[in-house]
């Protein structure tokens, strides 16, 4: 019986994308950065640290959980769904700070 190969196209691919956001997001230390998350606390924007393994460190400015404003967290790459880097040429993240509740 022939051995299967136990790394699918799937498993490959995985890493693939890791390392390649990996590389991205070292690239942009320092830089702001919009994330959203597939868990809690899903919507983060913040400045980009650094990156740890497969960790990407970003120093919170704004979340939809204001008890980690301010707070630097650890949000692995694989929760990482959609995100935005600042880039000073053509694409800028607001200031969320400014914002005041309208209720009508």
């Amino acid at each position: 019986m022939a051995r299967k190969n136990i790394l699918s196209k799937e498993v490959l691919s995985f890493d693939v994308r890791k390392a390649a956001l990996a590389k991205k997001f070292k690239r942009s230390v320092g830089q702001r950065i919009f994330i959203l998350l597939d868990s809690p606390p899903y919507t983060v924007i913040g400045k980009i640290e650094g990156v740890h393994f497969d960790r990407l460190i970003v120093q919170i400015d704004k979340t939809n959980f204001s008890d980690i404003n301010g707070k630097k967290i650890y949000i692995r790459l694989d929760n990482i769904k959609v995100f935005n880097i600042e880039n000073v040429s053509h694409s800028s993240i607001s200031n969320l700070g400014n914002i005041e509740n309208d209720e009508e």
